[in-house]
């Protein structure tokens, strides 16, 4: 059935303030499409804590190499999905490098979240424009395509990126009677449960470049393919990548994963899986325990803490911790 429009409308711009950290964000990319939520699950770190580490905001299929904003942040520790690009910061970068599992797969494994017993059909994830990478698909072509596919991929539905139903492009989608999801605001928590209450109710997965969404759904075992005019992107304004048009065949690692899934090849296979696997985190984790203890030795690291409102009482929790007998000290400030 898909949402309405106003549904659509709503949910790209509702951020969930009861539930959200962001207005205590010190590190968008820790806290985006609900990582943070996650993030701090697998650490048993308090939710009215910010999160001083700067991680990966998706697994990085394309390339291992990392990003300016990775190497060039001031936060005290970085986490990354892949072993191999741990390895890479570790030589770029005067700090610890993690390895960390997706935030995504965590809350999936965690709360048991599978594919419907009565999945049907296919989800599209378009690969999504933001506000300074423009992509230039032709979307009434790339519907056709959708459209082509053989029966046992039909109904086709579409899941758009808020930036993109911004841009309109739903009513593009629904002009052809194609049914319109979306996760929402990439700043609620919610997002995280939101994209696999979508995923679930499918057979298939496709995109139309090699994406997250495609790990996402390979790591649950839903076939995902790519298929149709491939994406077009022109770099307006992203000082991470160099500007003008975006070309992801350039990486070896994206052309590797790109001919593996290329429609009409669905198959979920032992190389694809481990590829997935490595590049999601979930080889290479440290444990929660270890999550634990980073997460926190990365808050007293921050040059700022002294101005944090909460510092007094975590300090004083701290020398409680190592000396007991202030607990009863009836002057101890």
């Amino acid at each position: 059935m898909g949402m309405t429009k106003e549904e659509l409308l709503r949910l790209t711009e509702e951020i969930n303030v009861n539930n959200n950290m962001i207005s205590n964000c010190k590190y968008w990319s820790s806290e985006i499409y609900g990582f943070g939520k996650y993030f701090r699950e697998y650490g048993f770190y308090p939710r009215f804590l910010p999160l001083h580490i700067y991680s990966d905001h998706g697994p990085p299929l394309d390339t291992d190499e990392p990003f300016a904003c990775e190497i060039n942040n001031d936060s005290p520790v970085l986490m990354v999905f892949p072993k191999a690009k741990k390895e890479i910061l570790e030589q770029k970068v005067n700090k610890p490098v993690y390895n960390i599992i997706s935030p995504f797969v965590f809350y999936r494994r965690k709360y048991k979240i599978k594919q419907a017993e009565n999945a049907r059909g296919t989800i599209s994830f378009p690969a999504h424009s933001t506000p300074w990478v423009e992509d230039c698909l032709d979307h009434e072509i790339y519907i056709k395509q959708l459209k082509e596919l053989p029966d046992e991929f039909q109904p086709v539905s579409v899941c758009l990126h808020m930036h993109d139903i911004r841009k309109g492009l739903h009513e593009v989608y629904m002009k052809h009677g194609i049914p319109v999801y979306t996760a929402g605001n990439s700043l609620d928590y919610r997002f995280t449960k939101r994209f696999y209450d979508i995923l679930k109710d499918f057979k298939y997965s496709t995109s139309n470049a090699v994406s997250s969404c495609c790990a996402y759904s390979i790591e649950m075992g839903i076939p995902s393919f790519v298929y149709g005019e491939h994406c077009q992107y022109i770099n307006i304004s992203n000082e991470n990548i160099p500007p003008g048009e975006y070309d992801a065949f350039k990486y070896s690692k994206y052309k590797k994963y790109f001919y593996i899934m290329k429609y009409p090849n669905i198959e979920i296979s032992k190389e694809l899986q481990l590829m997935i696997y490595d590049d999601l985190g979930i080889t290479n984790t440290i444990s929660r325990l270890k999550m634990t203890y980073v997460l926190y030795m990365a808050y007293f690291k921050n040059p700022d803490i002294k101005n944090d409102i909460i510092f007094p009482f975590l300090r004083r929790t701290k020398e409680i911790i190592r000396k007991p007998k202030l607990l009863f000290k009836e002057n101890y400030q």
